[in-house]
C-alpha cells in the first residue's frame, strides 16, 4: 500500500528543485524574450507550484496554460520548461503523464541544446524513477544530469543529485 509517507522524499526533492527552477531560468538564456513573455511564464510557473499540493487541478490548469502560451509564442525552450512544470503538476497521482512530460521536455531541450534545461528535465525523470522504485534507471539518468549540469555549470543541481543518490541508497538498504 502506497502512503503519503512513501512519497515524502520525492515531494521534498521536487519541491527543492522547483523552487530553484525560476532562479535557474532568470539569467542569460532568456534574454531573447520580452519582459512580458517571461513574466507571464514565470507567474504561471509560480502559481502552478503554489497550488501543486493544495489544489492539484488548479496547478495542472496553470501548467497547461503555460504550455499553451509557450507554444503560442513558438518558443521551444519555454515549451520544454512548461512540460517540466506540467510533469511536476501531475505528481504524485499521475506518474505515467509525468514520465511523458519529462521525456518531451528532454527532447525539446535537446533540440535547442540547452544544457541547463536538459539537466533539470533529466533530474525530474530520475527522481520519478526513484519514486517508482526503478533505482537502476534513476542512477543512469543522474549520470546524464551530471553531464549536462557540468556543461551548464549548474552547481545547485549537484546537491540535488547527491540527495537523490542518498535516497536511493537508503531505499536499497531498507529493502535488504
Amino acid at each position: 500500500m502506497i502512503t503519503i509517507r512513501s512519497h515524502i522524499p520525492l515531494l521534498l526533492l521536487l519541491l527543492i528543485f522547483s523552487t530553484g527552477l525560476l532562479d535557474a531560468y532568470a539569467g542569460e538564456p532568456w534574454k531573447d524574450y520580452s519582459p512580458n513573455q517571461l513574466d507571464s511564464i514565470n507567474k504561471l510557473d509560480t502559481l502552478s507550484n503554489r497550488f501543486r499540493y493544495s489544489n492539484n487541478a488548479l496547478s495542472k490548469k496553470y501548467a497547461h496554460t503555460a504550455l499553451e502560451y509557450a507554444k503560442k509564442i513558438k518558443s521551444t525552450d519555454l515549451t520544454a520548461r512548461s512540460y517540466i512544470l506540467l510533469g511536476l503538476a501531475c505528481l504524485p497521482n499521475n506518474n505515467d503523464s509525468s514520465f511523458f512530460f519529462f521525456e518531451k521536455a528532454i527532447e525539446l531541450a535537446k533540440s535547442v541544446n540547452d544544457a541547463d534545461l536538459i539537466a533539470h528535465a533529466y533530474y525530474c525523470l530520475a527522481a520519478l524513477n526513484e519514486e517508482v522504485g526503478d533505482y537502476e534507471t534513476a542512477v543512469i539518468l543522474l549520470d546524464s544530469v551530471s553531464k549536462y549540469a557540468s556543461i551548464s555549470k549548474d552547481e545547485r543541481i549537484v546537491v540535488d543529485i547527491f540527495t537523490l543518490l542518498g535516497n536511493i541508497r537508503f531505499n536499497l538498504k531498507d529493502n535488504d
